[in-house]
Protein backbone atom coordinates (compact mmCIF):
# COMPACT_ATOMS: atom_id res chain seq x y z
CA UNK A 1 0.00 0.00 0.00
CA UNK A 2 1.34 3.41 -0.92
CA UNK A 3 0.16 6.90 -1.65
CA UNK A 4 2.24 6.71 -4.83
CA UNK A 5 0.57 4.77 -7.63
CA UNK A 6 3.76 4.58 -9.69
CA UNK A 7 5.87 3.15 -6.86
CA UNK A 8 7.35 0.41 -9.06
CA UNK A 9 8.69 3.03 -11.49
CA UNK A 10 10.69 4.89 -8.85
CA UNK A 11 14.32 3.90 -8.38
CA UNK A 12 15.60 4.28 -4.83
CA UNK A 13 19.31 4.85 -4.30
CA UNK A 14 20.77 4.69 -0.81
CA UNK A 15 22.96 7.62 0.10
CA UNK A 16 26.42 6.21 1.01
CA UNK A 17 26.59 8.52 4.05
CA UNK A 18 23.64 6.65 5.59
CA UNK A 19 25.84 3.56 5.79
CA UNK A 20 27.88 5.45 8.40
CA UNK A 21 26.34 4.71 11.83
CA UNK A 22 27.04 8.26 13.07
CA UNK A 23 24.88 9.64 10.26
CA UNK A 24 22.11 7.13 11.02
CA UNK A 25 21.79 8.57 14.53
CA UNK A 26 20.79 11.92 13.03
CA UNK A 27 18.27 10.51 10.60
CA UNK A 28 14.51 10.84 10.55
CA UNK A 29 14.33 7.11 11.26
CA UNK A 30 16.34 7.64 14.44
CA UNK A 31 14.12 10.52 15.54
CA UNK A 32 10.99 8.44 14.92
CA UNK A 33 12.51 5.48 16.76
CA UNK A 34 13.27 7.64 19.80
CA UNK A 35 9.77 9.18 19.71
CA UNK A 36 8.05 5.78 19.66
CA UNK A 37 10.42 4.37 22.28
CA UNK A 38 9.82 7.36 24.58
CA UNK A 39 6.02 7.22 24.38
CA UNK A 40 5.98 3.41 24.51
CA UNK A 41 7.74 3.46 27.89
CA UNK A 42 6.40 6.72 29.39
CA UNK A 43 4.12 6.57 32.44
CA UNK A 44 1.24 8.33 30.70
CA UNK A 45 -1.31 7.49 33.36
CA UNK A 46 0.58 9.38 36.09
CA UNK A 47 1.87 12.30 34.04
CA UNK A 48 0.27 14.94 31.85
CA UNK A 49 2.03 15.81 28.61
CA UNK A 50 2.43 19.61 28.54
CA UNK A 51 3.54 20.69 25.04
CA UNK A 52 3.46 24.38 26.03
CA UNK A 53 6.62 23.81 28.07
CA UNK A 54 7.80 20.50 26.58
CA UNK A 55 7.62 18.53 29.84
CA UNK A 56 5.65 15.96 31.75
CA UNK A 57 3.84 17.25 34.81
CA UNK A 58 2.56 14.81 37.46
CA UNK A 59 -1.23 14.41 37.38
CA UNK A 60 -1.42 15.19 41.10
CA UNK A 61 -0.22 18.75 40.33
CA UNK A 62 -3.62 19.41 38.67
CA UNK A 63 -5.80 19.20 41.79
CA UNK A 64 -8.29 21.82 43.01
CA UNK A 65 -5.26 23.59 44.40
CA UNK A 66 -2.24 23.53 42.12
CA UNK A 67 0.47 21.24 43.48
CA UNK A 68 4.12 22.11 44.06
CA UNK A 69 5.07 20.29 40.85
CA UNK A 70 2.87 22.56 38.73
CA UNK A 71 5.16 24.55 36.39
CA UNK A 72 5.59 28.10 37.61
CA UNK A 73 5.76 29.42 34.03
CA UNK A 74 2.17 28.23 33.41
CA UNK A 75 0.42 29.33 36.60
CA UNK A 76 -0.86 32.68 35.28
CA UNK A 77 -1.96 31.33 31.88
CA UNK A 78 -3.59 28.32 33.54
CA UNK A 79 -5.36 30.12 36.39
CA UNK A 80 -6.70 33.20 34.61
CA UNK A 81 -8.64 33.87 31.41
CA UNK A 82 -7.55 36.40 28.78
CA UNK A 83 -9.61 39.13 30.45
CA UNK A 84 -7.90 38.53 33.81
CA UNK A 85 -10.75 36.75 35.59
CA UNK A 86 -10.12 33.53 37.49
CA UNK A 87 -10.92 30.32 35.59
CA UNK A 88 -13.90 28.52 37.10
CA UNK A 89 -12.57 25.07 36.15
CA UNK A 90 -9.29 23.24 35.82
CA UNK A 91 -7.69 20.50 33.74
CA UNK A 92 -9.67 17.23 33.63
CA UNK A 93 -7.26 14.63 35.00
CA UNK A 94 -9.77 11.81 35.46
CA UNK A 95 -8.95 9.93 32.26
CA UNK A 96 -6.22 7.30 31.74
CA UNK A 97 -4.09 9.78 29.79
CA UNK A 98 -3.55 13.53 29.85
CA UNK A 99 -2.41 15.72 26.96
CA UNK A 100 -2.71 19.41 27.71
CA UNK A 101 -3.79 21.67 24.87
CA UNK A 102 -0.85 24.09 24.43
CA UNK A 103 -3.22 27.05 23.90
CA UNK A 104 -6.15 26.21 26.21
CA UNK A 105 -4.28 24.83 29.21
CA UNK A 106 -7.37 23.51 31.00
CA UNK A 107 -8.31 21.27 28.05
CA UNK A 108 -7.33 17.59 28.11
CA UNK A 109 -7.10 16.59 24.44
CA UNK A 110 -7.15 12.90 25.37
CA UNK A 111 -9.97 12.91 27.92
CA UNK A 112 -11.98 10.41 25.85
CA UNK A 113 -9.14 7.91 25.34
CA UNK A 114 -10.09 4.73 27.23
CA UNK A 115 -7.57 2.62 29.13
CA UNK A 116 -7.48 -0.06 26.42
CA UNK A 117 -6.75 2.69 23.86
CA UNK A 118 -3.79 3.88 25.92
CA UNK A 119 -2.51 0.31 26.27
CA UNK A 120 -2.82 -0.27 22.52
CA UNK A 121 -1.13 3.04 21.73
CA UNK A 122 1.86 2.17 23.92
CA UNK A 123 2.03 -1.38 22.59
CA UNK A 124 2.17 -0.13 19.00
CA UNK A 125 4.73 2.53 19.95
CA UNK A 126 7.01 -0.17 21.42
CA UNK A 127 6.63 -2.37 18.37
CA UNK A 128 7.30 0.50 15.95
CA UNK A 129 10.39 1.51 18.00
CA UNK A 130 11.67 -2.05 17.82
CA UNK A 131 11.19 -2.25 14.04
CA UNK A 132 12.87 1.12 13.53
CA UNK A 133 15.79 0.09 15.77
CA UNK A 134 16.25 -2.94 13.50
CA UNK A 135 16.36 -0.70 10.43
CA UNK A 136 18.95 1.54 12.11
CA UNK A 137 21.08 -1.47 13.01
CA UNK A 138 21.09 -2.52 9.37
CA UNK A 139 18.88 -5.59 9.78
CA UNK A 140 17.11 -4.65 6.58
CA UNK A 141 13.57 -3.65 5.96
CA UNK A 142 12.06 -0.39 4.88
CA UNK A 143 10.63 2.36 7.04
CA UNK A 144 7.29 1.90 5.29
CA UNK A 145 7.21 -1.67 6.65
CA UNK A 146 6.27 -0.36 10.10
CA UNK A 147 3.02 0.93 8.63
CA UNK A 148 2.13 -1.89 6.26
CA UNK A 149 3.35 -4.97 8.13
CA UNK A 150 2.36 -3.94 11.64
CA UNK A 151 -1.13 -5.31 11.04
CA UNK A 152 0.11 -8.79 10.21
CA UNK A 153 2.77 -8.96 12.94
CA UNK A 154 0.89 -7.72 16.01
CA UNK A 155 -1.44 -10.17 17.73
CA UNK A 156 -4.87 -8.87 18.64
CA UNK A 157 -5.07 -7.48 22.12
CA UNK A 158 -7.22 -9.51 24.47
CA UNK A 159 -9.18 -6.48 25.60
CA UNK A 160 -12.46 -7.28 23.90
CA UNK A 161 -11.57 -5.18 20.87
CA UNK A 162 -13.34 -5.99 17.64
CA UNK A 163 -10.57 -4.94 15.26
CA UNK A 164 -6.89 -4.13 15.33
CA UNK A 165 -5.99 -0.46 15.80
CA UNK A 166 -4.07 -0.32 12.50
CA UNK A 167 -7.06 -1.65 10.57
CA UNK A 168 -9.20 1.13 12.03
CA UNK A 169 -6.71 3.78 10.93
CA UNK A 170 -6.29 2.32 7.45
CA UNK A 171 -10.06 1.93 6.99
CA UNK A 172 -10.64 5.50 8.13
CA UNK A 173 -8.23 6.99 5.59
CA UNK A 174 -8.53 4.61 2.65
CA UNK A 175 -12.09 3.25 2.67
Amino acid sequence: MSFCSIQDNIEFKLNPEIEDSSMRALSLVSILQEFFEFFGDADLSRNVICPAIGKFVPVKAFGKELGEEFPKELITRYSFTDDGSRRPYGFYAGSPMGLQDPFFLTTNLTKDVPLDGLIRFQDYCKHAASKLAGILEGDGGLVTDIFTNLLEERPRQKLGLKRKWGEEVINYFFN
